[in-house]
């Protein structure tokens, strides 16, 4: 069940095989997607991802257009993000290599005698691409040039996942000893901190300043000073890979919903340890997590060979604009009281006119048809309109391209001033 102010999506966009459902979770599908691993939202507006079942980087737009890349260099690919230089780093398992993809599909090939069965990569705080050695216990860097480094230490075991901290320093889970180590940009490995729970390798910086890490049973957060906090919960198992939402929550990925074997979900936790669940039939072995430019939260289906994608419920604000009248609504999502609160200089909109929302930065533009409805939910001394159409344009965390829309216009019979009521949970 989806929790208060969830909103479901309508299911549209090129490559999507899955319906909307009351969780929100929709789901594209394209011959070229295989055991997808891991997903990150790149420079260029897009989501890239790592095709492990065929050796090969995907992208896909939050549209859902999914494009595809191929090179020799390419063997099990799997963690993936974004660089520094505007260019797409991922690891190669099979061939102990570390891949840069740039936003056109040119790939080049890094290899180095230390690099060993390489697990996770990020940006670090340097400017310098650094990843985790799983089978030699070491840390690993790389420039953006290719110059590759390798760094070792007693406190190093089994290195997974590895972020950025708000320290300046790199973390990095240990699977070996479950704990959580700390390394320098200088290289200097300053010990590491028992977590008190299984970890399964992801690690990520969190919204409130903490390392938020995953585990068998939990969702594990540690402050830069070491103290772990666990977020236990029933319903999770096997969580995975995690990302901050842009609703400030962490979302995951599980293997394991409700310890029950082959019950995928996507699920959020926040800091006041709430924890909420998400779930469909196309939700399969998910694997890598991210939020996207659109403000949604994407993930892999390793085992459905998908590419998913699920709202999120964060309050978003936004600008209405009447290009036609040059009316200007404010409006929240999920509803809120902010809805009602602008008004429109004099005049409802036209039949036929172009509306553009602006939320966060993200735009849609959409074309509507009135119809009179008389004085509905508008109250005494109004006259009701509803204002109905198609997403033409532009993208945000409810709307795409095609998505149905609908709202509510109330005229002020004495001045002809206008207000939004309110819009259809499935679109605005």
């Amino acid at each position: 069940m989806p929790f208060a102010g969830s909103v479901a999506l309508a299911a549209t966009g090129a490559g999507e095989s899955a319906a909307a459902n009351p969780d929100g979770i929709a789901s594209f599908t394209d011959p070229s997607i295989a055991s997808p691993i891991d997903i990150v939202t790149g420079p260029d507006g897009a989501l890239w991802f790592t095709n492990f079942g065929n050796n090969s980087i995907g992208r896909i737009t939050t549209g859902g257009a999914v494009t595809n890349f191929t090179d020799p260099s390419i063997e099990w690919p799997g963690a993936i993000t974004s660089g520094p230089d505007g260019a797409l780093w991922f690891v190669s398992d099979e061939n102990n290599s570390i891949g840069r993809i740039t936003t056109a599909g040119a790939v080049t090939s890094f290899t180095d005698p230390t690099i060993s069965s390489p697990n996770q990569i990020t940006t670090g705080p340097d400017g310098a691409l650094w990843f985790t050695n799983r089978t030699n216990n070491s840390i690993g860097r790389i420039t953006t040039a290719g110059v590759i480094t390798n760094y070792t230490s007693p406190s190093i075991d089994g290195p997974l996942g590895i972020t950025s901290g708000t320290d300046g320093a790199l973390w990095f889970v240990n699977a070996g000893n479950y704990s959580i180590g700390r390394i320098t940009t200088a290289g200097v490995v300053t010990g590491s901190s028992p977590t008190n729970m299984l970890v399964n390798g992801s690690i990520i910086s969190g919204p409130d300043g903490a390392l938020w890490y995953s585990g068998q049973y939990a969702i594990g957060r540690m402050t830069t000073a070491g103290v772990a906090t666990e977020y236990g919960d029933p319903s999770i198992e096997s969580a995975e890979d995690l990302t901050t939402g842009s609703d400030g929550a962490i979302w995951f990925t599980s293997y394991g919903f409700g310890r029950t074997a082959g019950a995928y979900a996507i699920g959020r936790v926040t800091v006041a340890d709430a924890v909420a669940n998400f779930t469909d039939s196309s939700v399969s072995s998910p694997e890598g997590i991210a939020a996207g430019p659109d403000g949604a939260i994407w993930f892999t289906n390793t085992g459905g060979a998908s590419i998913g994608r699920i709202a999120t419920p964060g309050i978003t604000c936004g600008t209405i604009t009447g290009t036609a009248s040059g009316s200007t609504f404010k409006k929240c999502l999920p509803k809120q009281k902010d809805d009602k609160s602008a008004a429109g200089p004099g005049l409802r909109l036209s039949a036929d006119d172009t509306l553009t929302w602006t939320p966060g930065g993200l735009t849609t533009t959409f074309s509507v048809n009135e119809v009179p409805q008389g004085q509905g939910l508008c109250g005494k001394g109004y006259r009701e309109y509803l204002e109905s159409g198609i997403v033409t344009g532009g993208s945000s965390t409810y709307t795409r391209v095609g998505d149905p829309v609908s709202m509510q216009i109330c005229q002020k019979l004495s001045t002809g001033a206008v207000k939004l009521q309110h819009g259809t949970a499935a679109a605005l």
